[in-house]
């Protein structure tokens, strides 16, 4: 079994430098043709099941990527939640909190701010990983974001990712494989390599 993890196209949130996590946002008009330039490389795949997060962002990209794609939506995906953070400019939050908002951008821990800690999206991306592992689906494609994916990562690779150690470029593609009931990881592709 082969998962390939897709990252949203550029949202208006990431433009503007605003913290996204669960907040309802669109793409750019960059992102949607980030999302649309997927198309070509994933339209070689035959996928047997596609995901995608309940959030707008990664719903668009999984319909401009594959047009007609009926994936199956689910809060699992999310990227982290920021809590109240949510919307509201990073260079704000900084002013506004502090050493407070310094400290969970470092640990990735937003719970001082009703959002999640690396503990609750490693249960959530354990969850949908043990969730496709126990189906009898060979290729899946699931459109979701640059935390959720980095976490991913980290639970197959036995370790826990710092942002600041790895980028996560609009529209990556991270491909993960089940061999012999342990999870691996096979590639981790840059958008941009894909339209050459």
């Amino acid at each position: 079994m082969k998962i390939y993890f897709i990252r949203h196209g550029e949202s208006e949130y990431n433009l503007a430098q605003r913290h996204s996590g669960w907040a309802q946002v669109e793409l750019t008009e960059q992102g949607k043709a980030q999302a649309e330039s997927l198309r070509t490389y994933l339209s070689k795949i035959p996928f047997d099941k596609l995901y995608v997060s309940d959030l707008k962002r990664a719903i668009q990209t999984s319909q401009l990527a594959i047009p007609g794609s009926n994936a199956e939506q689910t809060p699992l995906l999310r990227e982290y939640s920021t809590g109240k953070l949510a919307g509201n400019l990073f260079s704000e939050c900084a002013e506004r909190y502090g050493e407070a908002y310094k400290r969970a951008r470092a640990t990735l821990d937003y719970t001082p701010f009703d959002g999640e800690n690396p503990d609750m999206i490693e249960k959530r991306a354990r969850e949908f990983l043990d969730m496709v592992a126990a189906t009898d689906y060979q290729t899946i494609a699931a459109f979701s974001h640059a935390g959720f994916l980095r976490t991913v990562a980290g639970c197959v690779l036995g370790m826990r990712l710092s942002p600041m150690k790895i980028r996560s470029a609009n529209c990556m593609v991270e491909i993960v494989e089940y061999v012999d009931g342990q999870w691996r990881l096979d590639s981790w592709i840059n958008p941009a390599e894909l339209t050459r």
